[in-house]
């Protein structure tokens, strides 16, 4: 996966719907340790640009696949 310039776009697509990740520097705070806005995310709390909420939905639907396939391989076994 390659990263290009309009990765780091911020997204201003309407509403914040909840969909964007947690801003990882001030951990949804929208403030640092100092007490001043958090820069990463701009005083939201959220990350806002393309490339972190592309890494949200690849990392959410690998997790779902692999408790699914888990989950399956727990049942069957129980059952047998």
């Amino acid at each position: 996966m390659l990263i290009g310039p309009d990765d780091l776009q911020i997204d201003s697509s309407g509403p914040d719907d909840g969909s964007s990740p947690e801003c990882f520097r001030c951990d949804g705070k929208k403030v640092n340790k100092k007490g001043l806005p958090c820069k990463k995310c701009n005083g939201t709390g959220k990350l806002r640009n393309k490339f972190f909420k592309d890494l949200q939905k690849i990392l959410t639907e690998e997790v779902r696949k692999y408790c699914t396939n888990e989950y399956q391989k727990l049942l069957t076994r129980h059952l047998e």
